[in-house]
């Protein structure tokens, strides 16, 4: 068995199942030096399986990957990860969601934004509602466990302004202060770091599943909580 990573700080390395450990450059820095650092591996070992452990990150970068090593290696190097465009689908929460509606199934309210003022305009239009969207990042797992609901709360301690309009003062929401926290955020929306806002669906927790298996066949799966 071979472990490839981005860091010597992989406790893996050191099990006597390894036979031998690399390092990668980043996907996110060169996906042509990654791919290539890839293949070498894989050919100079004349590996057989290829099972990425992809971060939130290189998803589709590893799709790519694994496609090009299974035709550089006349199909010797097989992969477990879907193809680069299925992998797209999974990855990119506003692709995700699309092809869940299409599949027949309901998705919670959600869109893709590229700017401050685009969020704005859409929290803008359902602001009378209260909070009610999560913000997530799009291309990396920057705010993962951020459950903020915009628009942002009013303090129950603030006063009302003449700023505020109706709907604003009757929801209970800071349009002002929700501008403030999306130039805050650390990664700024943009065209190359989009976010989406997502509909907040109330509950008593997240289950998660996984499952694996080569193709018709489902072995193992789990089913769990993340608050459990």
């Amino acid at each position: 068995m071979l472990i490839v990573s981005w860091g010597d700080l992989c406790p893996m390395r050191f099990s006597s199942a390894v036979d031998a450990f690399h390092i990668l450059p980043p996907a996110a820095s060169s996906y042509a030096a990654y791919s290539s650092a890839l293949l070498s591996i894989a050919q100079k070992h004349k590996a057989t399986l290829f099972i990425p452990v992809s971060g939130a990150g290189s998803s589709v970068e590893d799709a790519r990957a694994a496609d090009e090593m299974f035709k550089r290696t006349d199909g010797r190097c097989r992969t477990f990860i879907q193809d680069p465009e299925t992998m797209l689908d999974l990855h990119d929460k506003d692709r995700f969601m699309a092809l869940v509606e299409k599949l027949g199934f309901a998705t919670p309210k959600g869109q893709m934004m590229t700017s401050v003022d685009e969020a704005m305009a859409f929290l803008e239009k359902d602001k009378a509602d209260g909070p009610k969207y999560i913000l997530k990042c799009m291309g990396l797992d920057e705010n993962r466990g951020d459950m903020t609901l915009y628009p942002i709360k009013r303090s129950r301690e603030e006063k009302r302004t003449a700023e505020q309009d109706v709907d604003e003062r009757q929801a209970g929401v800071d349009m002002a202060e929700t501008r403030r926290r999306l130039e805050g955020l650390k990664l700024g929306i943009s065209e190359e770091c989009p976010y989406v806002f997502q509909e907040f669906i109330p509950g008593q927790g997240e289950w998660v599943g996984f499952g694996s298996g080569p193709p018709s066949f489902l072995s193992p799966s789990v089913v769990y909580s993340e608050h459990a």
